[in-house]
């Protein structure tokens, strides 16, 4: 073992404070320009590092540039989205999913529409259900700003940017998938100081439509891949524990095992976790759409060992997702350490 990383844990305060802009930013699948130029902003704050960007919306962050570098940390900064597809004579809005975004579970919550100029107007999610023995309709959703918006078109995009709350010792925000994954490759790279060589992170465009795009990464021989996601925790989930474990939220980061993931390195992570107390979870991935960065065929050009890192999260895609904090700090924790350990 090279170095002990003591950081001191992370604090729901510090975390607010620091963080939560990114959770008020609207990021979507092909509009995440906004958010990537805030996480530019922090990692210039604490290191030393070179950035690109490609058409596509791929950030990449190359930390101790002068140094060669092998490992990739990779998160998705989009978020699930509804566009609005259609206006109706009394202002409804129609809208359409971008990713999973299931709204009609999520009436009367706020959402915020996104128009051209950047601004963000408040609407209500509404609809109407079909109404057992009542109703013959089929069930539809809207979104209800008001009388009909003048500022508000087709095109424009709505997603929930709640600010995080404290709900004991767990974090509440719209958009933990994947600003979670986001702060672990901010808060590993604030570390970078304490590392031997260098480091790329790779903060990846339109994940939840599948349509990541591998940008120019510029690797060493024998290069390492980690992606960092969250997943459903099984404590929310309606699949039976007997056939995807249990991934409970508080009790650690999530190693997948899936065919595209190789399992030496996992092996190597888990030793790592075991060698410095770091509590671990590990899921056998068979639910399709985990871990769609690692799995994503874009990444057979990469040539490189290929691992994935979850955060469980309860509620995924909904106004509030919940995650554990302690969780957050154990694999930001981990990847300093596997960071250096290579």
């Amino acid at each position: 073992m090279k170095k002990i990383f003591s950081t001191k844990p992370l604090s729901l305060d510090y975390l607010i404070d620091e963080y939560g802009i990114l959770f008020e930013t609207s990021s979507y699948p092909g509009g995440e320009a906004t958010i990537a130029e805030i996480i530019k902003k922090k990692i210039c704050r604490y290191t030393d590092a070179d950035f690109s960007e490609d058409v596509n919306g791929n950030l990449v962050v190359r930390i101790n540039p002068s140094r060669p570098a092998s490992i990739v940390l990779e998160a998705h900064i989009d978020r699930v989205a509804a566009g609005i597809c259609n206006i109706s004579n009394d202002g409804r809005l129609f809208i359409h999913s971008i990713g999973r975004l299931e709204l009609n579970r999520y009436y009367g919550n706020l959402i915020y529409i996104i128009n051209k100029n950047g601004e963000k107007i408040p609407a209500i999610v509404g609809g109407n259900t079909k109404l057992p023995g009542i109703s013959s309709s089929n069930e539809s959703v809207w979104l209800d700003a008001g009388n009909r918006q003048t500022n508000v078109d087709i095109g424009h995009i709505a997603q929930f940017l709640n600010r995080p709350k404290v709900l004991g010792s767990l974090l509440a925000a719209s958009g933990l998938d994947n600003l979670a994954g986001v702060i672990c490759l901010i808060e590993t790279a604030k570390m970078s100081d304490s590392f031997d060589t260098g480091l790329i992170l790779w903060f990846s465009s339109k994940e939840e439509i599948g349509a990541i795009t591998l940008p120019e990464l510029d690797l060493c021989k024998e290069s390492i891949f980690v992606s960092v996601d969250t997943c459903f925790s099984s404590e929310c989930n309606d699949i039976p524990a007997s056939f995807i474990g249990r991934q409970s939220v508080g009790s650690g980061p999530i190693v997948l095992f899936d065919p595209n993931c190789n399992r030496e390195l996992n092996d190597k992570i888990i030793q790592l976790a075991s060698d410095y107390n770091i509590c671990i979870q590990k899921y056998q991935n068979i639910v399709p759409g985990y871990g769609l960065t690692v799995t994503n065929s874009a990444l057979a050009k990469l040539n490189a060992k290929r691992s994935c890192l979850l955060l469980p999260i309860r509620y995924m895609h909904s106004p509030f997702e919940v995650c554990s904090i302690e969780d957050i700090d154990k694999l930001i924790r981990l990847l300093s350490i596997f960071v250096n350990e290579n």
